[in-house]
């Protein structure tokens, strides 16, 4: 911030720096930040430690699951025939055979 917007001393300034912030994380779209983990307990696991060891916020287990349209149909990338996938919340019931009844 510069001009009249700069802050005029360390608490302006803190508090100008939390509500950049703020927006930065309403605009800014989910991360993974880990590899897929082979069952969700190590979801949980991941998240625990995760909140330990560093200024993390708002994590949560999500899963990849092919897009469908309202028919149920697989939706496909008119471009390159790839399926489109989105991301999903991880269910706390979710096995590996759920990823086998979406694919087959």
């Amino acid at each position: 911030m510069r001009g009249e917007l700069a802050p005029k001393n360390p608490a302006q300034h803190k508090q100008m720096v939390e509500v950049v912030t703020e927006e930065l994380f309403l605009k800014s779209k989910p991360t993974a930040v880990s590899g897929e983990l082979s069952s969700p307990s190590l979801v949980d696991d991941f998240i625990e430690l995760a909140n330990k060891t560093g200024d993390i916020r708002a994590l949560k287990g999500m899963r990849r699951v092919h897009k469908a349209d309202k028919k149920g149909a697989f939706q496909y990338s008119k471009r390159t025939k790839k399926p489109i996938f989105e991301w999903v919340p991880l269910e706390q019931n979710f096995t590996q055979e759920l990823i086998n009844e979406e694919f087959f």
